[in-house]
């Protein structure tokens, strides 16, 4: 079994103010997508996932703003 290097990153699990911080700057854009009365995208989906985990260590970067079961 491969064991993870610490990384300077929060963890993107962890429970704390850097996740906090990216997730009330997505709700915002989810907020203006709704009121602007644009169609959510599949590439829109890929970006908030990609703010999301912004700043965080994902374990995995290739996963990040990518659909599961697609090629990394």
């Amino acid at each position: 079994m491969a064991t993870r290097k610490p990384s300077a990153s929060p963890d993107w699990d962890a429970d704390g103010p850097p996740l906090h911080a990216n997730l009330a700057r997505i709700d915002k854009a989810i907020a203006a997508l709704a009121l602007s009365g644009s169609p959510l995208s599949a590439g829109i989906a890929r970006e908030w996932h990609r703010d999301m985990m912004r700043g965080l260590d994902a374990g995995k970067a290739i996963y990040v703003g990518e659909f599961r079961g697609e090629q990394g």
